[in-house]
């Protein structure tokens, strides 16, 4: 009769901890289900989901050991039922473990090919831009000014919008180096309009972590932007539409060698 009326009162914490192995068993088959289709940001967040199984999972074992250790004063049937379960409990500790390491694995992974590809875009970006020399690039700038020039007092359509000619900038040194421009020296153009001398832009552009444009315009394509600027708008839902306003940047000036570089208005043209 004793025996008997332990084992009622040891069935509620066996049965507990079976149904906490069993769940944790449904959890890990779930999770790495959902493991195999992930992506960069789901990575991320399965890897805070496991350190928290396996912070979890350590706590209820060392209750478990506890138990074994101080509940039981002698040895019964319930007391190896409760050690099977642990046994059973301590592969799932393991598991966890190597879906994290796999996970943390396939984002290093991710990443790398993501820099790759982005590496390869900037190349292949640069490839494509003019290279001049300061004066040639100079005189055609003027000249595409003197026709295409806004005046003070008008505000420009859509169709102005839309044309590279209208976003340029007036520049007598390279930002990156510092350095005036020379008349013969190589200068390559960005689509925002920014003169750099050649091989200043090429070692900046292709450092994937920084922005295309060191003035850090935002009219670049979206493989283009840096790598934590890339993941942060991945994030974020677009609200171009929901703006009251469209936001402009239109150069004060004309191009050319003796000038310096101005401070760029900003236009506001009602959505």
């Amino acid at each position: 009769m004793v025996g008997w009326r332990r084992s009622r009162s040891e069935l509620p914490y066996l049965a507990g901890i079976a149904l906490a192995l069993i769940g944790s068993c449904a959890w890990l088959v779930c999770t790495y289900r959902r493991l195999r289709r992930a992506t960069s940001s789901a990575d991320s967040d399965i890897m805070v989901r496991l350190v928290l199984f396996l912070v979890a999972k350590a706590v209820l074992l060392a209750l478990e050991i506890t138990m074994l250790c101080g509940a039981w004063s002698d040895v019964s049937t319930g007391w190896y039922v409760a050690l099977g379960i642990l046994l059973l409990d301590l592969p799932t500790i393991a598991a966890a473990g190597t879906m994290w390491k796999q996970a943390k694995r396939m984002m290093v992974q991710f990443q790398e090919e993501t820099q790759k590809k982005r590496k390869e875009r900037r190349s292949e970006y640069l490839d494509m831009l003019p290279r001049l020399s300061f004066q040639e690039f100079s005189e055609r700038e003027q000249e595409n000014n003197d026709e295409n020039e806004f005046t003070n007092d008008r505000v420009p359509d859509e169709k102005d919008i839309g044309s590279h000619q209208h976003n340029k900038c007036s520049q007598d040194q390279c930002i990156i180096c510092l350095a005036d421009f020379k008349p013969d020296c190589t200068v390559v153009r960005l689509d925002c309009g920014h003169v750099y001398h050649e091989g200043c832009i090429s070692t900046w552009l292709m450092d994937e972590k920084r922005d295309p444009c060191p003035f850090r315009c935002t009219n670049f394509p979206a493989d283009l932007v840096r790598a934590d600027q890339a993941d942060q708008d991945d994030g974020v839902e677009a609200t171009t539409s929901a703006t009251a306003a469209t936001h402009l940047v239109i150069p004060p000036a004309k191009f050319g060698p003796d000038q310096n570089i101005r401070i760029w208005k900003e236009v506001y043209i009602p959505a």
